[in-house]
C-alpha cells in the first residue's frame, strides 16, 4: 500500500472503515482507494455513459476540521457506503468541495482498487472511506457534495448526499497558526505601556515583523468600554517602524485630558488585512511617573548663549575632574585589561530571562523587571512572552537553545514554589517538550536543558538567580541553580545592572555609582513601574494567605 504526500495534481489516501489507516499485505484482502484531483467544471466522462447496473447513493457523508501542528488545517470528508447488492457495480466516489466566500470548487475522484465482493468490509460494518488532503481556510464556508460512479442515469434518482461547513476564525487556538491568520496578526502581542510626558502620551509597545505601519490613537473614555463605542476620539499618528519583534516608542499630544480616563489603541497594517486589521487597546497607567522636560519658552538670544557657554564650561570641568579620579584609582587601566569580560566597550548585554509561571501577576512582575533592564540598564532583553511568535515557529527546545547561545547572562527568576517544582519535576526529556508550545512549560524545561551546564564551575558566570524580596528568599532557589549569583528585588537592584554588564560587586564603589548612573541613563518611569508590579504582586501573595 502506497502513501504520497498531496502535490500539484495526486495524492494517495488508504483508509478502512472503523479502524482508520490500515495496513494491508497479500494475505488480507482489504480495500483501498486513490484520489486523483479532478477539473471541477468539467463533468466526469461517466456521466456521457448510460449503465444497466448503477450503484446506490452515499448513505451518509460527514465534514470535520483536522489540525496539525506540522501543516496548515484540513479538510477530513468520510462517507459510508450503503450496504446493499448494488455495491459491487460501485467503482469510484467523487468529490466536489466549494469555497462559498469565492465560489472556486475542487473535485477529487477516488477510485476503488478492488471489486467489492461483500456488502460489509471483514469486521461486518458499513464500508467508510476518509479524504483528507484539502487545506482549509479560516473562517469560511464550505459545501461539500459527494456521488458515486457510475452515476445514475437521466431517469434515476440523482445524488442527495451534501453538507455545509464552516471553519473557525483566527481567535481559535486550532487555526491561528495558519498562513492566513498569521498574515493579520493572530499572534502578535503589542504589551502596550504608556505614561504622560508634559503635554503627551509616550506609547511603548511591542512592533511585529508582519506590519510595517501602525496607526496610534487616544480616546477619551468616561465609562470602561472594551469596543470604545461611548469614547471620544481625541488623537491619532501613524507611523512606520522596522519589522521586527522590538520595543518602540511614540508620542501622541493628549490635550491635557486626565490620564484616568485615556484609552491607547494600537491598530497596525498587516497585509492580511491592511486597515480592517484586530486592534489592541489599554487604559492609561497613571500610576507611573514620568520624567518632566522643562525647556524655556521663547528664550532670548543672548541668554541662550551664554547658558551654552555655562554649560560647556560646567561639562569641561567635570569631565576633567572624572577622568582626574579615575586615573588616580586605576579603573580606566584595569578597564582595558578587562575589556573583553567587563564589555567596556559600551555594547548591550543579552540576557535572556527565564521564569517560573505561577501566575499573571507574577508574570507582569517579571515583564516590568525585564522592561527595567532594557531601558535603565541598557540590555537587550529575550523573554517568552515577546517573541510568542518566534517561540510558535521553531519551538520551544529550539529557540531556547539558539538563546542560550546567543545570551551574555541567563537571569532566572525564581518564585516561592520555585524549589518543590523543582523537587516535583520527574527528571522529563527535552524531546518531550517538542510538541508543546505552552509559555508554562519554558521553566521545567529550561531546569532540565541547562543543568549541565550548573555542573561546570566555569560556565556558572553565566547565570545569575533572582528574586523578589518580602515574596521569596533565598529557600526558594532550587538546588541546581544554588551555586550561581543570587540577588534581591528591589534591595540589590544598582547590583543587579552592574552585574549585567559583567562587573563584579566589589569593582564598584559608592563613588562610583554617579558615574555609572551617567552610563546607564536612570529611567525613572521604568523603575516605579517595576516598583508598582511587585507591590501588586506582595498584596497579590497576601489575599491568596487569607
Amino acid at each position: 500500500m502506497n502513501y504520497q504526500h498531496y502535490n500539484a495534481r495526486t495524492f494517495f489516501l488508504i483508509f478502512l472503515s472503523g479502524w482508520g489507516p490500515v495496513v494491508c499485505d497479500t494475505q488480507v484482502l482489504e480495500q483501498d482507494i486513490i484520489c486523483e484531483e479532478h477539473d471541477a467544471y468539467i463533468p466526469p466522462t461517466e456521466w456521457t455513459i448510460k449503465n444497466n447496473f448503477t450503484p446506490s447513493d452515499l448513505q451518509s457523508l460527514k465534514v470535520k476540521l483536522v489540525v496539525s501542528s506540522e501543516q496548515s488545517p484540513t479538510l477530513n470528508i468520510s462517507w459510508t457506503i450503503s450496504a446493499d447488492g448494488s455495491i459491487a457495480n460501485l467503482k469510484a466516489t467523487m468529490i466536489r468541495i466549494e469555497n462559498l466566500r469565492n465560489y472556486m470548487s475542487h473535485s477529487f475522484q477516488c477510485k476503488y482498487t478492488q471489486i467489492f465482493l461483500t456488502q460489509t468490509n471483514p469486521w461486518n460494518k458499513k464500508w467508510e472511506f476518509y479524504f483528507s488532503g484539502f487545506n482549509a481556510e479560516p473562517e469560511t464556508h464550505y459545501y461539500v457534495s459527494a456521488f458515486n460512479i457510475p452515476t445514475a442515469n437521466i431517469e434515476g434518482d440523482p445524488p442527495t448526499k451534501s453538507q455545509t461547513f464552516k471553519t473557525p476564525d483566527c481567535e481559535n487556538d486550532n487555526v491561528k497558526y495558519h498562513e492566513h491568520c498569521v498574515s493579520e496578526g493572530s499572534l502578535w502581542e503589542p504589551n502596550i505601556s504608556s505614561f504622560f510626558t508634559g503635554d503627551e502620551v509616550e506609547v511603548v509597545f511591542t512592533t511585529s515583523k508582519h506590519s510595517l505601519k501602525y496607526a496610534i490613537l487616544l480616546f477619551s473614555c468616561k465609562k470602561p468600554s472594551e469596543k470604545l463605542d461611548n469614547c471620544e476620539f481625541l488623537n491619532m499618528i501613524t507611523a512606520e517602524f522596522q519589522a521586527n519583534e522590538t520595543r518602540s516608542t511614540k508620542r501622541i499630544k493628549a490635550n491635557n485630558k486626565d490620564c484616568e480616563i485615556l484609552v491607547i489603541q494600537i491598530a497596525p497594517y498587516f497585509h492580511g488585512c491592511q486597515s480592517d486589521c484586530h486592534r489592541h487597546a489599554k487604559h492609561m497607567d497613571c500610576k507611573i511617573e514620568s520624567p518632566t522636560e522643562t525647556t524655556p519658552k521663547n528664550p532670548d538670544k543672548k541668554e541662550s548663549q551664554l547658558l551654552i557657554i555655562a554649560a560647556t564650561l560646567v561639562f569641561a570641568i567635570l569631565l576633567v575632574v572624572s577622568i582626574y579620579a579615575m586615573w588616580k584609582s586605576g579603573k580606566t587601566r584595569r578597564c582595558l585589561a578587562d575589556s573583553a569580560s567587563n564589555n567596556c566597550s559600551g555594547s548591550p548585554a543579552t540576557i535572556l530571562i527565564i521564569y517560573s509561571l505561577e501566575s499573571r501577576i507574577f508574570q507582569k512582575a517579571v515583564v516590568a523587571f525585564a522592561e527595567f533592564l532594557q531601558l535603565h540598564c541598557q540590555c537587550k532583553v529575550i523573554i517568552d512572552i515577546w517573541q510568542t511568535q518566534k517561540i510558535a515557529e521553531m519551538g520551544q527546545v529550539q529557540w531556547l537553545a539558539t538563546q542560550k547561545e546567543t545570551a551574555d547572562k541567563i537571569v532566572v527568576i525564581c518564585s516561592n514554589s520555585a524549589n518543590s517544582k523543582w523537587n516535583s519535576t520527574s527528571n522529563p526529556t527535552a524531546e518531550d517538550y517538542t510538541v508543546s508550545t505552552a509559555l508554562e512549560d519554558m521553566y521545567s524545561l529550561t531546569l532540565n536543558m541547562f543543568s549541565s551546564d550548573l555542573k561546570c564551575p566555569a560556565a556558572l558566570n553565566k547565570y545569575m538567580v533572582v528574586y523578589f524580596d518580602e515574596i521569596s528568599t533565598g529557600k526558594n532557589i532550587p538546588p541546581a541553580f544554588s551555586f550561581c549569583k543570587s540577588y534581591s528585588l528591589m534591595k540589590e537592584i544598582g547590583k543587579i545592572c552592574k552585574s549585567m554588564h559583567g562587573a563584579p560587586d566589589h569593582r564598584f564603589s559608592q563613588d562610583t555609582d554617579t558615574l555609572l548612573c551617567s552610563k546607564f541613563p536612570c529611567n525613572k518611569e521604568s523603575t516605579q513601574q517595576l516598583r508598582n508590579a511587585i507591590l501588586e504582586l506582595k498584596e497579590w501573595e497576601k489575599s491568596m494567605l487569607v
